[in-house]
């Protein structure tokens, strides 16, 4: 573990983003975060830094002076740049569910940054795209907005769940091999699927009215195929509309930053208000789930900037500062005076003739570092969390948090260990490569000790029994 952090740590630059998610099992919260920034050669690599996780508190004062709230979120993350001998100074942004136990730490992360570092900058919070868009996606069809597909689509759910039942089962079987789809509610886009899958054993049984021997209580349940109001069509038009939403999440699911750039998802984001105004509280610019505009405004500005070739871009005072951190900082002058002296005639000639043939604005740089690793959602977070509940079953209730942790943070970084590092860990000292065999870690002379439950809790923050939380830092 200690192999791994050091590669992690060499390939930390001074500033990055951070992304983090949340996840709960068995009374257990446990907050993956990963580490963002643009190499030199473009591309954006995402790495695993913290999956920690905060136990159940020992006694009553620990459980009155701990609930996870926002302070303790702030200092889980303040645990990951501190790891690798950072702070929050080196946090350009970070992406999450726009909820305020996420919003708040970024607002106590720009107080800490002014009181501890007198520096006065935003560290914004850039909204989920995908988690916006989940919550969007529920508008349309809702009680309030829609209740004739809300109605429809209850129908359809009531039957879905009657054709599970064993009994029901057999004889849809005989029909057809698909199986009915049952929505859930903290799935994304399960009520497209179940509409779809609705549709498809529509055509397999004649819309349920043949073929199939269903109780009368079921036969109640299937929509109306015919009549003045057609449940069938009406159930394919909400399918084609759900449709444009199910697009849209799947190219989000893209994790490579550079391929779901902020701008492409506001440029879709604004087509989809177009068509559904109903969702803007959630995809606007300036919707109900959004802690702050700025820092997406801008960002989408200054990427569509580079991608038109553009020289300058056009912000407001507040995006400006929301942007401030991507500023190329101004190159110092030579110190090599006398070569100056020397040439300084030859210079301002040739300066003059340049300001001639060279036109002025084709000589202006772009204020903006490159800005394709500000990740616009934090579904890549969900895939260690993913991991962590297929590792945590019921058979596997007394799994240790720091080995859940190391576990998992092997798994996501399996392009910095091999069979070398680990043998030499085993042995408890560094193990001599073969004639020309070069890893990722072969610069990496520290020693590492043969490890131990308790050894390898020490070396993870907030994630061990022996460290009840994160919260204890008490950086926030």
């Amino acid at each position: 573990m200690k192999i791994l952090q050091a590669s992690i740590k060499r390939g930390l630059p001074q500033t990055f983003g951070l992304l983090f998610d949340g996840w709960s099992c068995d009374g257990e919260h446990c907050i993956g975060v990963f580490a963002t920034r643009v190499r030199d050669d473009g591309t954006v690599p995402k790495r695993l830094t913290s999956r920690g996780v905060q136990d159940l508190p020992e006694g009553e004062a620990a459980a009155a002076s701990l609930g996870f709230a926002a302070e303790d979120t702030g200092d889980c993350v303040f645990d990951v740049p501190a790891r690798y001998d950072r702070d929050f100074s080196a946090t350009e942004f970070t992406t999450g569910d726009s909820a305020y136990v996420n919003s708040r730490p970024c607002s106590l992360i720009s107080d800490w940054l002014w009181d501890r570092k007198k520096i006065r900058r935003v560290v914004p919070l850039v909204g989920c795209a995908a988690r916006r868009l989940n919550l969007a996606v529920q508008r349309p069809p809702s009680e309030d907005v829609g209740p004739e597909w809300h109605e429809l689509i209850q129908k359809v759910r009531a039957l879905v769940s009657d054709l599970r039942t064993i009994r029901n089962r057999p004889g849809l079987a005989v029909a057809t091999h698909l199986a009915p789809q049952v929505r859930q509610d903290t799935r994304r886009n399960s009520t497209y699927h179940m509409l779809v899958r609705y549709l498809n054993m529509c055509g397999a049984t004649e819309s349920f009215q043949t073929r199939v021997g269903f109780s009368t209580a079921t036969g109640r349940l299937v929509p109306a195929p015919t009549g003045s109001f057609s449940e069938r069509t009406a159930t394919e038009e909400t399918v084609k509309v759900l449709a444009k939403f199910e697009e849209v999440s799947v190219w989000l699911q893209r994790q490579d930053s550079k391929k779901t750039p902020l701008n492409k998802t506001r440029y879709y984001f604004d087509t989809v208000v177009k068509m559904r105004p109903e969702t803007s509280a959630y995809l606007s610019r300036d919707g109900d789930n959004v802690n702050n505009e700025h820092p997406e405004t801008a960002t989408a500005k200054v990427q569509t900037a580079v991608e038109k070739h553009e020289e300058t871009v056009r912000l407001t005072k507040d995006e400006k500062d929301a942007v401030v951190i991507f500023l190329k900082k101004p190159t110092q002058d030579s110190d090599d005076d006398d070569e100056v002296h020397v040439q300084e005639g030859f210079i301002r000639d040739a300066d003059d003739e340049y300001e001639v043939r060279v036109p002025k604005k084709s000589r202006v740089e772009f204020p903006y570092v490159d800005t394709s690793h500000v990740a616009g959602t934090s579904v890549i977070v969900e895939q260690p969390l993913s991991r962590c509940g297929t590792v945590t079953r019921p058979h596997r209730p007394l799994v240790d948090p720091s080995t859940l942790e190391m576990l998992v943070t092997f798994r996501f970084s399996k392009d910095l260990w091999d069979e070398v590092e680990v043998e030499g860990a085993v042995k408890g000292e560094p193990q001599p490569l073969p004639a020309g065999y070069t890893t990722p870690l072969t610069a990496v002379t520290t020693t590492v000790r043969s490890s131990s439950s308790s050894s390898i809790s020490s070396t993870v923050v907030g994630g061990g029994r022996a460290s009840s939380s994160s919260s204890s830092s008490g950086q926030l």
